[in-house]
């Protein structure tokens, strides 16, 4: 396992399996390190992806990255997020993520240190019409967005869901441990689920460090 690096005056290790709901970032790319490493008063500069980053959490989260002296990508498609809502200092990408070879391109010119990945079909009522589409997106995208992320060593914070994934309350501790057992009960639960189970999966073959975060309203 390499050393753990500092980010933002705490200490990162490389865990060797997904971590759900905290998270932190500086890449582990070989260990490698760079004699051009900018720095904050907060910690390492890095450059980031935010997928997602023309919606309200998305652009939010790339706007206080901005602040805190990153280099942000934005990628969206803009299906439901808005171009005014990208911050004007973010890199934007008009792209889908269900596009295996964009993503793809796109990563490697960008050569993110983490993807924050919070694209995604979210409309539980579209997932029930069409389930098709929603895996499209929610499975398929990710994949294509972990694909991209480990070509350049990239970690990925992954916004998952919170309720759709448990399913039932009846029975849950609230407030509700990450431990909890997930029973989705919706075809966007399962597709979230399918994808949490994806980050793990990378973390164990690859050593990519991937962390869930499963958002409530």
């Amino acid at each position: 396992m390499c050393p753990p690096r500092r980010f933002g005056g705490t200490l990162f290790p490389a865990p060797r399996r997904s971590t759900v709901v905290a998270f932190g970032f500086v890449r582990n790319t070989a260990c490698r390190t760079s004699t051009s490493t900018r720095h904050t008063s907060g910690g390492v500069v890095s450059t980031v992806i935010v997928t997602g980053g023309a919606g309200f959490i998305g652009s939010n989260l790339a706007d206080a990255l901005i602040a805190d002296g990153h280099t942000v990508h934005v990628v969206d498609d803009l299906s439901h997020g808005t171009r005014e809502k990208v911050p004007a200092d973010a890199v934007f990408h008009q792209v889908d993520i269900r596009d295996q070879a964009a993503m793809a391109a796109l990563t490697r010119d960008a050569d993110p240190d983490v993807v924050f990945h919070l694209a995604a079909q979210a409309d539980v009522r579209r997932a029930i019409e069409d389930p098709a589409f929603d895996a499209a997106v929610n499975v398929a995208g990710t994949l294509n967005v972990l694909e991209a992320a480990r070509a350049v060593g990239a970690k990925v914070v992954f916004a998952s869901t919170g309720g759709a994934g448990y399913g039932e309350y009846e029975g849950l501790d609230v407030p509700t441990p990450e431990s909890a057992q997930t029973r989705p009960l919706s075809h966007y639960g399962m597709s979230k689920m399918a994808a949490e189970g994806y980050c793990g999966l990378y973390e164990r073959l690859y050593g990519m460090h991937t962390v869930v975060l499963r958002l409530g309203n």
